[in-house]
């Protein structure tokens, strides 16, 4: 015996209730992707020919060493990263390689780091972007020095 819905009426409310399922859990659904793809910390985006002067910036804003900074380089984390990593290291009791071992090993959060260290997390977005800013003037500066040449 063949299943039957009813009539078209009924056949008719089952589809805009179907219709409106959708309409409701599809954006739902996209944005639940969206947040699982860009879950990942956002980073300012620093391009290769800033390499060196992020590098340079960070050794010198926070007076590392060279093994210092080969330990930050072998980590595997971005430029803006280390610096928060240096940040954390010179405004607490820690060393860099135990904040290491709290982001890598132990996967805290930038945020729960700072915390923990008695660091207030903001501070950590003010740091990477002071070393923006002043490579950006730097920048600036030196464009400005070849235009007056």
């Amino acid at each position: 015996m063949p299943c039957s819905l009813g009539g078209p009426m009924t056949q008719l409310k089952i589809c805009k209730q179907l219709i409106l399922i959708l309409f409701f859990s599809i954006p739902q659904l996209l944005f639940a992707v969206d947040e699982v793809i860009t879950n990942d910390e956002k980073e300012p985006s620093v391009s290769t020919t800033e390499y060196p002067r992020w590098e340079s910036g960070i050794k010198e804003k926070y007076e590392l060493t060279d093994e210092q900074m080969k330990v930050l380089k072998e980590s595997g984390l971005s430029y803006p990263q280390m610096a928060k990593v240096a940040y954390l290291s010179k405004n607490s009791s820690k060393s860099m390689s135990e904040i290491l071992t709290m982001r890598n090993e132990q996967k805290m959060g930038w945020g729960k780091i700072a915390k923990e260290l008695n660091v207030h997390p903001g501070e950590l977005g003010r740091a990477v972007s002071s070393l923006h800013r002043e490579k950006n003037e730097e920048r600036h500066n030196h464009r400005a020095n070849q235009i007056e040449r």
